[in-house]
């Protein structure tokens, strides 16, 4: 998903969001440039739902960058720029996010 330095919003009512890199090259694969990306992956009543940013898979929302899911595993580089990546699990402290780090000042 591209966007010329617009928003970019997926969400979901009860399912989950799969961010991957199918075409194997260094580009992002969710790219609002300097807009805002927001991910939710929606879950309803005791179902959960994950959102996952796989291996080389690249979110860049440099306007800054939301994700929501009941469980994430964020496997992946974020670039929100200098602004604010917020990652959220509302009703679970499942976050893996081993190569996520929170943006420096440029």
């Amino acid at each position: 998903i591209t966007t010329n330095n617009g928003n970019v919003v997926v969400s979901t009512v009860n399912g989950f969001v799969t961010v991957q890199n199918d075409d194997g090259d260094a580009s992002p694969d969710v790219d609002a440039g300097s807009g805002i990306v927001s991910l939710i992956a929606g879950g309803i009543g005791a179902v959960d739902q994950a959102l996952t940013i796989s291996a080389d898979a690249r979110v860049v929302g440099t306007g800054g960058v939301t994700l929501i899911g009941d469980h994430m595993v964020i496997d992946a580089a974020v670039d929100a720029g200098t602004n604010t990546a917020i990652a959220s699990s509302p009703r679970s402290a499942s976050i893996r996010a081993p190569s996520w780090r929170p943006p420096t000042s440029r």
